[in-house]
C-alpha cells in the first residue's frame, strides 16, 4: 500500500435505498482522498461493518426500513467515540435535528442538497468541523431559544479563557487543537469545557457552537452547507 493510500479518509454509508447508495458511490469518485469502505441497510449490518472497517466518518440516514437512525447513532457513539457521524436524511423536523445533535452527531445534512455541496460538507466534517444544512440553522436556533437557553446573561458568566475556548469550539476545533492553540493541556481544556457547559446550561459542544453563532457573540460557529 502506497503512502498516498494511507492518507485516505474512510467513509461508511448506512442507507436502505440502493439507488441513493449508488449515487454516493459515484459522487465519491470525485473525491480521491475519500474511500468508501462499506455500506449497510440495517442496524446489525451497520454495527458489524463499522466494527470491521473502523471508518473515519459514517453517513447515516434516519429513515431506515427496519431501524431508526437515531437508534444506530446511540449505539455507535459509545462504542466508537472517535468516529464522526453525519446524518444525511430527508427529514428537516426539529425533533430529528435536535435529537441527532444531542446524541453526538457531527452534522446534519439534507438529501435534497446539491451533490457538490454534499461532498464539501463531508470534507469539512472529516476536518473536525460541525456541519449543518443552511436552512436548518434557524430551526435549531429557534429550538434552543424556545427551551430557555438563549439567556442574555450567559455572555457575562464566562472568563476570558473560557471565551477563547468557546470561540475555538465554534470554529470546529477539537480539544487537542484548542490545547495547542492556547498553550494549555488537553485535560485543562476538558475541565474548562465542563464548566462552560454547566454555566451556559447547554448539553454539548454542538449546542454551544450553534448558540454562539446564533447570537453572533464570539465567532462563526457551525459550517453552514447551503
Amino acid at each position: 500500500m502506497s503512502s498516498k493510500e494511507h492518507k485516505k479518509h474512510k467513509l461508511f454509508m448506512v442507507d436502505d435505498h440502493p439507488v441513493f447508495r449508488r449515487g454516493i458511490r459515484q459522487l465519491l469518485q470525485f473525491a480521491p482522498e475519500i474511500e468508501l469502505v462499506g455500506e449497510a441497510a440495517s442496524c446489525d449490518e451497520a454495527l458489524a461493518g463499522i466494527s470491521v472497517t473502523r471508518p473515519d466518518l459514517v453517513l447515516l440516514d434516519l429513515r431506515l426500513h427496519k431501524n431508526s437512525g437515531h437508534e444506530i447513532l446511540r449505539l455507535i457513539r459509545p462504542q466508537w467515540p472517535e468516529i464522526k457521524v453525519v446524518i444525511l436524511t430527508v427529514s428537516d423536523a426539529e425533533e430529528d435535528l435536535t435529537e441527532a445533535l444531542r446524541d453526538g452527531a457531527t452534522g446534519y445534512l439534507l438529501k435534497d442538497m446539491e451533490p457538490e455541496e454534499l461532498l464539501e460538507g463531508v470534507r469539512h466534517a472529516l476536518k473536525g468541523e460541525i456541519i449543518l444544512s443552511q436552512r436548518l440553522r434557524s430551526t435549531l436556533g429557534r429550538v434552543l431559544n424556545g427551551t430557555g437557553r438563549d439567556d442574555p446573561e450567559k455572555k457575562n458568566v464566562l472568563s476570558r479563557r473560557e471565551c477563547e475556548i468557546v470561540a475555538a469550539v465554534a470554529q470546529g476545533k477539537t480539544n487537542k487543537m484548542i490545547a495547542q492553540l492556547l498553550g494549555i493541556t488537553e485535560e485543562t481544556v476538558k475541565v474548562h469545557m465542563k464548566r462552560i457547559l454547566r454555566r451556559t446550561k447547554l448539553k454539548n459542544r454542538v449546542e454551544l457552537a450553534v448558540w454562539v453563532n446564533d447570537q453572533s457573540r464570539l465567532a462563526p460557529a457551525t459550517r453552514a452547507i447551503p
